[in-house]
């Protein structure tokens, strides 16, 4: 057996030296690995994600590419497997946007305020609604009009931000309302690549 493969014993503490860094660890600091004679990597988790991550780095550019054209190639795969995606870890999103804007209120200020001013048709959209549902004209429903969700805040999504179109809306969870606006920044992206081509 290898040096590394050695324990020693530290205050009743078993450990291993890493074949990379030459650290003694304790085992919990290094992955499994069946065939090996301890049954752990003879690197440690440290070396092994830098190992990884300059792996990535040297292939980056190449892997990049890769995502893209998969991307082009089957757009309608890439949706619903982020479609899925977001039905999987909807709670665990919803959970962790709210905590993000309890710990995040002056940022969340700042930003509305300048996007207020950037685009006033949203809000003025926003508020005809809100103003709707409080004079009874329009009623929020209980689920999301797309996954059925009764989770968290039920949103109005509009398509359209002409003033006739105002409370023609879409009922949406947070989630399935950031999916929506997420592919209309893509297909406008995707939109302004064609006209560059």
């Amino acid at each position: 057996m290898s040096a590394n493969k050695v324990p020693r014993t530290v205050d009743g503490v078993v450990q291993w030296r890493c074949s990379r860094c030459k650290d003694w660890k304790k085992a919990d600091e290094f992955y499994t690995h069946r065939a090996g004679p301890n049954g752990l990597r003879s690197a440690c988790k440290v070396c092994l994600r830098k190992c990884a991550g300059a792996q990535y780095q040297k292939a980056r550019d190449k892997n990049l590419e890769y995502a893209r054209q998969y991307r082009r190639e089957f757009p309608e795969r890439v949706r619903k497997a982020n479609a899925d995606h977001h039905q999987r870890n909807k709670a665990k999103r919803l959970n962790a946007n709210a905590e993000w804007r309890e710990a995040n209120t002056d940022h969340l200020r700042s930003y509305r305020r300048s996007h207020m001013e950037e685009h006033p048709e949203t809000y003025a959209a926003r508020a005809a609604v809100n103003n709707a549902i409080r004079a009874g004209k329009l009623v929020r429903p209980a689920e999301c009009d797309v996954c059925g969700t009764t989770a968290g805040r039920i949103n109005g999504h509009h398509d359209s931000y002409e003033k006739d179109r105002w409370l023609v809306v879409t009922w949406m969870c947070d989630t399935c309302h950031a999916f929506t606006h997420a592919r209309r920044k893509e297909q406008a992206n995707a939109a302004k690549q064609h006209r560059m081509d």
